[in-house]
């Protein structure tokens, strides 16, 4: 007679354990949290008392991460989601289609090689921000379908390359008289970005002399804008005092929405307006990197800066403890509006 050998569970790397059986010559993982309840189900598998469950191991790394997608959609902005669908279209080829319960962490790394050496049509390289992004994504669907999959990679460094912003008095005089003088002010001088810009209605954003920014915003996914309810994160959502200057602009709109026109037809404009000026090109979102420029030579102080900028800081300190006085904003408010009307006066 036949002697079976007794069943075996293995403690996995997230704590569970496992237990592997054959069944008609077809090697199937048993898991569970207990012990005890993974061999006695591992033993009904082999019993054939039970059916087996298709194992999250033997769908392809594809198949996870679509599924994880789906689950996502709906809690992640859409132009999050399209970006994770971007990256199973473009990136992760080599290990897409292949079993998660095939992939080791040696492919794993050279999937990200790959990335990090491969040119894209106009001869350039993936940013290290990129593949560090595309590769959280992923780690995060192996997390959740291959937890014991080692995911340690060598990712590339990522290298903060501050932005050098020359000629602002110029960028600022450019743009004013022209078409997109009023979203380029929103950026420069209330540091909206486009998507906040987008977002603007007089019905919803207006509150007497005050701007309410990120109550809703407008995101580009698939092709085309969607407005959607609330910004990137809590900290943009913020009020702050319009200048005359700007209601001035915004009382000649038509219309309920702030800044119809697309943000493609904007960028459009911006630069023809910046080339014709013979001024240096800076990206329409460095409007922003700009505003915070000016705020730290008027010398704001970093509490008032971050609130008016709507910026988050990783410190416990800066996002509970340090909150900026009314007074501060109110003396913040005037010094940039002292600052706009003296350039845009022609004023030196």
């Amino acid at each position: 007679m036949k002697k079976h050998r007794p069943l075996t569970a293995v403690k996995t790397a997230s704590g569970s354990w496992r237990v592997q059986v054959q069944v008609d010559g077809e090697r199937h993982s048993v898991t569970d949290a207990d012990k005890d309840k993974a061999v006695a189900k591992a033993a009904a598998l082999k019993a054939k008392l039970i059916k087996a469950k298709k194992e999250a191991a033997d769908l392809t790394l594809r198949a996870a991460a679509e599924e994880w997608i789906g689950r996502l959609e709906g809690r992640r902005s859409p132009t999050t989601i399209d970006g994770y669908r971007k990256i199973l279209r473009t990136d992760f080829q080599d290990i897409l289609d292949k079993k998660l319960s095939r992939i080791t962490p040696r492919m794993l790394d050279a999937s990200v090689r790959e990335m990090c050496t491969r040119k894209n049509a106009r001869g350039g390289s993936l940013s290290p921000k990129t593949i560090k992004n595309n590769w959280a994504f992923i780690s995060e669907v192996l997390k959740r379908y291959a937890p014991d999959l080692e995911r340690d990679v060598i990712l590339p460094e990522v290298k903060n390359h501050p932005t050098v912003i020359r000629d602002e008095e110029e960028i600022i005089r450019a743009v004013i008289g022209t078409s997109v003088e009023l979203p380029c002010l929103l950026a420069a001088w209330l540091s909206l970005s486009m998507s906040e810009i987008k977002g603007l209605t007089k019905s919803k954003s207006i509150q007497g002399d005050y701007l309410i920014v990120g109550a809703e915003t407008v995101v580009y996914s698939e092709g085309r804008e969607i407005r959607k309810a609330g910004g990137k994160e809590a900290t943009r959502t913020r009020t702050l005092r319009m200048p005359l200057h700007i209601q001035n602009l915004i009382a000649q709109v038509p219309g309920d929405i702030i800044v119809p026109e697309s943000a493609n037809s904007i960028t459009r404009r911006y630069r023809t307006v910046l080339k014709k000026a013979g001024v240096p090109y800076l990206k329409f979102h460095g409007l922003r990197h700009l505003n915070a420029s000016i705020m730290a030579d008027l010398q704001i102080d970093r509490a008032t800066a971050r609130e008016r900028g709507g910026w988050a800081n990783n410190t416990v300190m800066d996002r509970v403890y340090t909150h900026s006085l009314a007074e501060s904003r109110e003396r913040a408010d005037e010094k940039m509006e002292g600052y706009f009307l003296r350039v845009i006066g022609g004023e030196k």
